[in-house]
């Protein structure tokens, strides 16, 4: 673990390094749904696979299993486990191994082309993979030195002796014989455990009657463990090297771990071949192609050239993604045998997403650019120019620019001076300048966000802080409280934004104040806070206008309607409210909404977690991809033409608000779905 933190943390470092780069017009290709809306987010826990056409595919550790198809970008729910698994698919993609997360030490196997189980068992305390590209399916009791072989092609099993069989290679059904690795442990009494095999076999044996079909001694293969010194071998076998066996070769001296491979002839025993070059391995990851044409070790990302070992060694295709690279980091790769193509999920220095790599001409030929998690509240802006800024602060600043018009991304760092940045809180109406929020401290960035003009410290003991401009871009309001405990200051400071000079401070509220808004002709302001209040002042002298108070938990939203005279404020409770914010009398309720809550900058809508409401009509007109809930994110582009919807456990998106969601004949039109 350490070995990978370090690697990880080295990368990053490195990364910080890099100018603001784009992608390319003939890489960068955007992502979308059935219904047309960008994708630009996955699961947070995911790996990365391909079905049987070539179709990547993203099985979510929730139990989602999306389908991205390659000509036309669009990325589909395309199944669903009902109980959360973890998935991995035969080495045909023909099968997939399901592990349950709920019911411990038991696994199915399912045919993905009829979505049937065709195989279910325990597991505790034995190995279980597939062999012979998926068509077998072992279950090794190391333990007990026997071995039960599922025949998913012909529906049979059977068990075997497997006495001091150390590892299962293959199955040859015509011959009734299976071919493994065969060792004799020595028992260490001081230590309590085996502790060395002198003699390693190839060993090739009749599971009907046990007879030894073949039992040859593999040269070099001794393996032991003692202290900080071991030397330990996993060995692997390719469908097209009838007479060669490979080995993974862990050797630990001294504290030191490599790695190398090795080649043994199994005619003769004869170490063939030692590979030199040390790689990184995990130790379960390692898989050969169906056509026995490559090595793959999936969560470290190297490729070794099988038919090439002898004479040229190893074959990682470092140069742009393997572990000698240091300008990326893949931790998940799969294979298209069908067009020699790698999918690498990852990040180099131009990004997050899913990478294809061509390995005839050991070229990158397409990137899906994907976020690395999903979003949470507060943690993207739209620019008055619809461009979408989602930013990092786990990769050292490091921040998107989403431009929908353009099909454009551009990633950078933020300045050095910003590693504190939580968020990009929002851009002044003209794009010159832009708000970030820092621990104790408001970043002032000039519109590229490239550089720091001024640095303000509101407040000494909040840490939850919320930005807007005023319409016309001449102040800015910053609201102060924190995230889980009451807050302390409680304040809204204005700030006059060509020198930053503090024009106006705010106190009123008895809790945090965790959201504020100019009203739409910059005289007045709203407040929403913990306290179950939401307040209007005004703006220039600080006095209280009017308080609502019907809220029975705290409110965590309030906004002006275009018209200057409504209010709608939204609390923890999943209700809403429109109130007179002269009066501060009730005029309309919305019960049982979802959050976060969005008022529509027309003020026809309301955006309420999954949920479109009409307000007009007090009722809800769609629900987003058809389940009604809550959201990690929501957000609204200043002309409410683009909104951004982001899952605990799916999908990132961002829909065109007029062509996906608000159809242009009316609310006879608009269905549920």
């Amino acid at each position: 673990m350490f070995r990978y933190l370090t690697y990880f943390s080295l990368v990053l470092l490195l990364l910080l390094c890099f100018l603001k780069k784009s992608f390319t017009d003939n890489l960068i290709f955007f992502s979308y749904s059935p219904d047309r809306e960008w994708v630009i987010g996955l699961p947070p826990v995911y790996d990365l696979e391909i079905d049987p056409d070539g179709n990547p595919l993203i099985l979510a550790r929730e139990g989602t299993v999306y389908l991205i198809h390659p000509e036309t970008y669009i990325v589909e729910k395309h199944w669903e486990i009902h109980s959360p698994s973890s998935l991995r698919f035969s080495p045909d993609k023909t099968k997939v191994m399901i592990i349950s997360n709920e019911v411990p030490d038991t696994f199915s196997v399912l045919d993905w082309n009829t979505k049937r189980i065709i195989l279910e068992d325990e597991y505790k305390g034995k190995s279980i993979s597939f062999l012979n590209s998926g068509r077998f399916f072992l279950k090794h009791d190391k333990k007990n030195e026997t071995a039960t072989i599922y025949d998913l092609q012909e529906n049979s099993q059977f068990t075997v002796e497997a006495k001091n069989i150390l590892q299962i290679l293959e199955i040859q059904p015509a011959q009734r014989g299976i071919v493994g690795i065969y060792g004799e442990r020595e028992y260490d009494e001081s230590s309590g455990y085996y502790s060395e095999i002198k003699e390693t076999f190839y060993h090739r044996w009749n599971y009907v009657n046990g007879a030894v079909l073949e039992h040859k001694l593999l040269e070099d293969a001794r393996q032991y463990s003692a202290d900080r010194y071991k030397i330990l071998i996993d060995f692997i076998k390719s469908p097209a090297k009838a007479d060669e066996v490979i080995g993974m070769l862990y050797d630990m001296e001294s504290g030191y771990v490599a790695y190398h491979l090795k080649l043994w002839n199994t005619l003769t025993g004869k170490l063939v071949k030692r590979i030199p070059e040390s790689l990184y391995y995990d130790g379960e990851s390692l898989e050969i192609t169906p056509d026995g044409k490559f090595l793959l070790d999936y969560t470290q990302t190297w490729v070794a050239d099988i038919t090439n070992l002898k004479t040229t060694g190893f074959v990682a295709y470092a140069g742009p993604f393997a572990h000698a690279s240091i300008s990326s980091h893949f931790g998940d790769m799969v294979f298209d045998e069908l067009k020699d193509l790698l999918y690498l999920h990852g990040m180099a220095e131009d990004g997050k997403g899913i990478y294809v790599y061509d390995i005839p001409s050991k070229k990158f030929i397409m990137k899906y650019p994907f976020l690395h998690r999903p979003i949470l509240q507060n943690e993207a802006a739209f620019s008055s120019a619809n461009v979408l800024v989602t930013y990092s602060s786990l990769l050292y600043g490091f921040e998107y620019k989403w431009d929908f018009d353009k099909q454009s991304l551009q990633t950078s760092f933020l300045p050095k001076d910003s590693v504190t940045l939580s968020q990009i809180a929002c851009f002044s109406p003209d794009d010159a300048l832009a708000v970030g929020i820092a621990d104790q401290s408001v970043k002032i960035l000039n519109g590229a966000l490239d550089t720091i003009l001024h640095s303000l410290t509101v407040s000494e003991t909040d840490d939850r802080y919320q930005a807007a401009f005023s319409p016309e871009g001449s102040r800015l309001l910053v609201a102060t409280g924190r995230e889980t405990d009451p807050g302390a200051d409680n304040l809204i400071r204005i700030y006059e934004t060509k020198n930053f000079e503090v024009l106006q401070e705010i106190h009123g509220h008895t809790d945090s104040v965790w959201y504020a808004d100019f009203s739409p002709d910059g005289r007045r302001i709203v407040s929403a806070s913990r306290d179950g209040t939401a307040k209007v002042w005004d703006a220039e002298t600080g006095a209280m206008v009017s308080e609502f108070v019907g809220h029975a938990t705290g409110v965590v939203y309030a906004r002006f309607f275009p018209d200057g005279r409504r209010v709608l404020s939204a609390d923890n409770d999943h209700r809403a409210y429109i109130w007179d914010s002269q009066t501060a009398r009730i005029e309309q309720t919305f019960e049982f909404i979802h959050l976060p809550a969005r008022l529509s900058p027309d003020g026809h809508y309301l955006f309420a977690g999954t949920e479109v409401w009409d307000i007009a009509a007090g009722q809800i007109i769609k629900i987003l991809d058809g389940e009604a809930k809550d959201l990690q994110c929501l957000a609204l582009s200043p002309d409410g033409s683009l909104l951004l919807t982001s899952e605990s456990e799916g999908l990132t998106k961002v829909w065109k608000v007029r062509e996906h969601i608000l159809k242009p004949a009316g609310i006879e039109d608009f269905e549920m779905y």
